[in-house]
């Protein structure tokens, strides 16, 4: 649920960026969506070693 959450608002905020007339609103928008981008591969990245954990600790 998380990532799609940081899905729609890297994708809004970089098009916003891209559509905004005013150097200000792009740099604004342009920074949000590279957060956003890093919180997404963040939380990717934590899933993916967190199902690596619960792989390798359950019993055999």
């Amino acid at each position: 649920m998380l990532d799609i959450i940081f899905i729609v608002l890297w994708v809004t905020n970089r098009n916003r960026a891209r559509n905004a007339v005013d150097p200000d609103e792009r740099e604004k928008y342009a920074k949000r969506a590279k957060i956003f981008g890093w919180l997404e591969i963040a939380n990717l990245a934590f899933g993916v070693l967190l199902a690596i954990l619960i792989i390798s600790s359950s019993p055999r």
